[in-house]
């Protein structure tokens, strides 16, 4: 029974110091502090049975107060442990909550430093880098007065300086460079109009020497026979003829040359191409008849195309040159083709054949003036540069393809519809 009194005791002793220690250990886990006071608990309620017990069988009423005691004791040690579990479980609570309101208050404020942080960096570093790439832009395209605004003192705006300066000395120097362009395009351009005058004025004594050189043999010739009171009534008609034929051809070139120099010298109006190309086919008839030859022509026209502005006797001369060059590269006959086309804003016209067609090599030289391969007096060379400045005149474009000797000749004429009137 001592024992049983002393191990009661040293419970109870347990149960207060766990009572005490209660107050001060706030980190101890629920979950374990309730299984060590079941633990108590229970031990208690076997020690309070057999207390009842030796109370039933002895009838000791010494026992009976540490019984009480006992009681007391779990009980107090239940109600201070459960106060202790609420206010840990409070507590931690509270520390949950303040744990969460920091967390995200945290993540608030990081967002709202980093969008203001995004923000200045894109106004002060990458808004400014796009304007400076835009101003490298400006001034590869030659543009030197674009700029944009930017006070700071920094790199930036010390690269922005140094590109507005950049641009300044670019501007001058472009400038200057042009002036001197000018002035050397200038000096080509007359260097060239003196080289093509030269080459004019010798096509001109070559084309002219010619006929001039017979009409002084023949006059010679007619005045000899007269100073030695010779007959020439054989020969007369004879040189008489060949005299007025190299005199028209002078008439000719004299005026074909005429027309050459005084090409602008007209007043545009509304045109119907294909009225004028039924009027240059006349003339191809005419050709045949005059010189005949096995040449078939292939016409692809159009019912109906738009006008355009121009001088129809221009035109129509383009038209008969053309034909003309075509059927006289048509030696032993052959084809000769036309075809009209009308796009959204060109009329085009193609006029090609299977003739004799030009050397590469001659290509580039079709536009001189007294250019020529043809024989010798079956044409003046002045057809093609005639037909080009009417052309040109007119805002038209021509180019002329050949892929050589004995592979015809296609040339291709693109009119505008869209031409302002042109007086000279």
């Amino acid at each position: 029974r001592k024992l049983f009194i002393k191990d009661m005791e040293d419970k109870i002793s347990i149960i207060k110091r766990l009572n005490s220690q209660s107050k001060n250990l706030k980190n101890i886990h629920i979950e374990w502090h309730e299984k060590r006071e079941s633990e108590i608990v229970k031990s208690l309620q076997i020690s309070i049975k057999r207390i009842l017990y030796f109370l039933r069988e002895k009838k000791d009423r010494k026992i009976l107060p540490l019984v009480y005691q006992a009681l007391f004791y779990i009980k107090e040690f239940k109600e201070e442990d459960h106060k202790e579990i609420e206010q840990r479980i409070l507590q931690s609570q509270i520390i949950h909550h303040q744990v969460a309101l920091t967390f995200w208050g945290g993540i608030f404020l990081f967002l709202a430093l980093s969008i203001a942080f995004i923000m200045l960096v894109q106004k002060n570093l990458i808004l400014p880098i796009l304007e400076l790439k835009k101003m490298a832009g400006a001034i590869k395209e030659k543009n030197f007065t674009y700029s944009f605004q930017y006070q700071n003192q920094d790199e930036i705006g010390e690269l922005k300086k140094s590109l507005e300066e950049m641009a300044g000395e670019l501007k001058e120097f472009y400038q200057s460079l042009e002036r001197k362009v000018q002035a050397q395009a200038q000096l080509l351009v007359r260097s060239e109009k003196l080289a093509s005058l030269g080459t004019l004025v010798a096509g001109i004594a070559h084309e002219i020497n010619n006929p001039l050189a017979t009409i002084s043999i023949c006059a010679e010739s007619l005045l000899k026979r007269g100073k030695e009171d010779k007959p020439f009534d054989k020969d007369r008609e004879e040189y008489l003829s060949l005299i007025l034929e190299e005199t028209l051809r002078c008439k000719k070139i004299t005026g074909d040359l005429l027309e050459f120099a005084r090409y602008n010298e007209v007043q545009f109006e509304e045109v119907n191409l294909l009225a004028l190309l039924e009027k240059a086919l006349v003339f191809f008839e005419w050709m045949e008849k005059n010189e005949p030859k096995k040449v078939h022509l292939h016409s692809f026209l159009p019912k109906k195309i738009g006008p355009i502005q121009g001088e129809p006797n221009q035109l129509l001369q383009v038209f008969i040159n053309l034909l003309k060059n075509a059927y006289d590269a048509l030696e032993e006959g052959g084809n000769i083709y036309i075809k009209v086309q009308e796009l959204s804003k060109t009329i085009q016209v193609k006029i090609w054949d299977d003739g004799a067609g030009i050397e590469k090599e001659n290509l580039p030289r079709i536009w001189d003036p007294f250019f020529t391969t043809k024989k010798v007096g079956h044409g003046t060379g002045l057809g093609l540069p005639i037909t080009h400045t009417l052309l040109e005149g007119h805002g038209a474009q021509i180019e002329i393809e050949s892929e050589g000797k004995g592979k015809g000749t296609m040339v291709k004429i693109v009119f505008p519809k869209e031409h302002k009137d042109k007086e000279g």
